[in-house]
């Protein structure tokens, strides 16, 4: 059976854990001498640390990102104060009047950072040069504009910043996880040398048995047919890959679950004595050297 490619991280660290287990136990025995459960788990405890580094980078960034949002909506207030402060002097309504302030074709307040940011920056300007309109207890002051701009500019440097210190995180947790990766291939590739093909150790490392063929899918087709008032007839479609198939049974009253009453090899399958007048539930798995597949869909037939 074809090995399962693992690439997700997670998933990854599952594998690892199981391989350390199985090194543990086996690989004397088998004489391994490439990788040992030294290697595998300073590589593996290499990648947890990588992984928790780039997790705490990326809440940081997101506290960033937050922080300038806070700012924003701060700078949003400051611009909206100030607009319903020079209404009394430019109207209600937009005029070209109004773009000393930073408004172009309408009075609209930004909601993204950059624009936002010009914006206060007009009003920065515009109290500057008009001090008499500044009104001290509301905040509505050219210092106060200024504290905005510098807040905002740093926090948006601080986000600049993380961005890039997460792409290296991001970076060096591939690299962590590439070289993971490599020591498991390196193992599959040595224990191919060793280990019989179908050995039961190749499960225990978490891989599937090379010589195994893949599972079976469920058979379809399922049609189960009254053979007299107490024997059923059960036939089905060919599974791809199947060597034999899994008969079940559930008969109410009697089992609390789907039971196995039978392996046959050919696609038909004939169940007799059970009870009469009582609803029985069949389905069939298909099975090779590889596995067992899902059970068939459940057909339900009710004996005379």
């Amino acid at each position: 059976m074809k090995q399962v490619q693992v690439r997700s991280i997670p998933l990854m660290l599952v594998l690892a854990t199981k391989i350390m287990g199985a090194l543990t136990q086996f690989a004397a025995a088998i004489g391994l001498l490439h990788v040992s459960k030294v290697i595998f788990e300073a590589a593996t405890n290499e990648l947890l640390a990588a992984r928790d580094a780039h997790e705490s980078g990326k809440v940081e960034l997101a506290a960033r990102r937050a922080a300038l949002k806070a700012l924003v909506v701060t700078g949003q207030e400051f611009v909206t104060g100030a607009r319903e402060v020079l209404k009394r002097t430019f109207g209600k309504r937009y005029t070209q009047a109004w773009d000393i302030a930073g408004f172009r074709n309408s009075l609209r307040v930004p909601r993204t950072p950059d624009k936002l940011q010009a914006m206060v920056q007009s009003w920065k300007t515009f109290l500057t040069n008009n001090a008499g309109l500044e009104i001290a207890p509301l905040n509505l002051t050219a210092a106060y504009a200024e504290t905005l701009l510098q807040d905002m500019a740093a926090a948006q440097t601080a986000i600049n910043i993380q961005n890039s210190t997460v792409n290296t995180l991001i970076n060096v947790r591939n690299v962590k996880s590439e070289k993971l990766q490599g020591l498991v291939t390196t193992l599959m590739g040595e224990l191919a040398m060793k280990l019989d093909p179908f050995a039961s150790e190749w499960l225990a490392f978490g891989f599937n048995k090379p010589g195994a063929k893949q599972t079976p899918i469920a058979p379809g087709g399922l049609v189960v047919t009254l053979v007299g008032a107490n024997a059923v007839s059960v036939k089905w479609d060919p599974s791809v890959r199947a060597e034999y198939y899994r008969v079940f049974i559930r008969v109410n009253g009697v089992h609390t679950e789907l039971t196995s009453v039978g392996t046959p090899a050919d696609l038909d399958f004939t169940i007799e004595s059970l009870p009469g007048n009582t609803l029985v539930e069949i389905a069939v798995s298909a099975v090779n050297n590889g596995g067992e597949s899902a059970k068939s869909a459940v057909v339900t037939v009710q004996t005379a």
